[in-house]
């Protein structure tokens, strides 16, 4: 691929520079007193958020505008005092809501955007806990509890559950028929499909941690029939395959010390958390990945711990500990849309020593600007690209700061901020 070199050099006055770029994750919720952990995004501007306070016990947390406000619902029932492991949502209206209540197992089920809810616990008497949820509309679903995987196609009303030769950590089914599961077998973490409802498993997947005796996916997410992404718990390791699981690349995030939650939105745009409060965004698939947010560290660790990721379409939100809900949103473009850009890739950002900042995904004739911490600009260029590898030196002549690259043509324009961290 041939480079195109844009030689110049950065000249701007010292800048206090942020640990980190946050610009596109924005604080829609604070506080000290809640802990969330569990999120789902049905709608870009509809969120829940599971969580345990210090009064009542558990409750959700609902916002149907995007994260300007929320309501704050005691879970009624078997969930009022139970440990939420899972939300799913199949619209706006109805969704489910599992996990453990005390030593029992507990499923519920909302038909009123989560106001009320109602009991569908498949095996009351059970003392594992239902770990993951899967519903394709509001009567077609499927959970799964340990070793135990249950599929209703009437809401909950009656149940059928097959016993599994493996221990399930996620499920998420694509039909009736054609299901996915990360988790254990024989002491190996493994990714299975099912093509029969979940009655026969067919493996996709072996790997061993090697620092575990026990090694397990920790979650599946499936894009599509050929995409799909996995975690292996207590790593840094992603699996990913876009050919059906026929095979499989390893994505090490070595900046991570523990992937803690994943979601990728197509096979190049995904984001993850880790253990320590972090996270990384990629838009080439996992090729490179971006520090976009990281909350202050201790001695103990860091301040707030992130604990779950979701997205619907290019808006996701994060949610933790302290009351702590973020959400993601596109960069804004002044013209046009943020989609005509979806396969621009500006990396490594931060930018540390002696490094190139490149872009990949830019076509036609463009106009690159470029300006330092306090405004100026000290780069104005024309170009046509034809897809090529763009490079841009920054060597050590860039102070520490926030640099914001313009692009521009005739008829859409896009600013991407670039860390300076030396």
């Amino acid at each position: 691929m041939k480079k195109m070199i844009l030689q110049f050099c950065f000249i701007s006055m010292f800048a206090t520079l942020p640990t980190v770029l946050t610009a596109q994750w924005n604080m829609v919720r604070f506080d000290e007193y809640n802990y969330f952990n569990k999120a789902f995004t049905a709608l870009p501007q509809t969120v829940f958020v599971s969580g345990i306070n210090s009064g009542p016990g558990s409750f959700i947390m609902r916002s149907n505008d995007g994260g300007l406000t929320w309501d704050s619902i005691p879970f009624a029932g078997l969930l009022s005092s139970a440990t939420v492991l899972d939300l799913n949502f199949t619209d706006t209206d109805h969704g489910f809501a599992g996990g453990l209540n005390n030593t029992n197992q507990v499923l519920m089920a909302t038909t009123d955007n989560g106001s009320t809810w109602t009991d569908i616990t498949p095996d009351p008497t059970s003392v594992l806990a239902v770990n993951s949820i899967s519903f394709l509309d509001p009567l077609q679903g499927f959970v799964s509890s340990e070793s135990t995987l249950y599929k209703t196609i009437d809401g909950g009303i009656t149940w059928i559950n097959t016993p599994l030769a493996f221990t399930v950590v996620k499920i998420a089914f694509t039909g009736v028929a054609e299901g996915y599961a990360s988790g254990t077998e024989n002491n190996l973490a493994v990714v299975m499909k099912t093509t029969d409802g979940g009655l026969t498993w067919n493996n996709l997947l072996s790997v061993a941690n090697p620092f575990m005796t026990i090694s397990s996916m920790s979650k599946i997410d499936v894009v599509n029939s050929n995409v799909m992404v996995s975690s292996l718990q207590y790593s840094n390791t992603l699996y990913k395959t876009t050919n059906g699981g026929l095979s499989w690349d390893t994505i090490s995030i070595s900046p991570i010390f523990s992937i803690q939650d994943f979601d990728f939105i197509n096979a190049t745009h995904g984001h993850v958390l880790s253990s320590m409060g972090e996270i990384y965004g990629t838009v080439d698939g996992g090729l490179n990945w971006n520090l976009e947010y990281a909350v202050a560290g201790g001695v103990y660790g860091p301040s707030v711990f992130l604990n779950s990721l979701s997205f619907s379409g290019q808006t996701g939100y994060v949610c933790g500990s302290n009351g702590l809900i973020k959400k993601f949103t596109p960069e804004a473009t002044s013209i046009g849309e943020w989609d005509s850009f979806e396969n621009l890739s500006v990396f490594p950002n931060p930018v540390g020593h002696n490094t190139f900042v490149s872009i990949l995904g830019l076509t036609g004739e463009f106009t690159l600007e470029l300006t330092d911490p306090i405004g100026k600009i000290i780069l104005h260029q024309q170009f046509n690209s034809s897809g090529e590898l763009i490079q841009l030196p920054v060597g050590n002549n860039a102070a520490n700061g926030i640099y914001t690259l313009n692009i521009r043509n005739n008829n859409k324009s896009l600013q991407k901020k670039i860390v300076v961290c030396k």
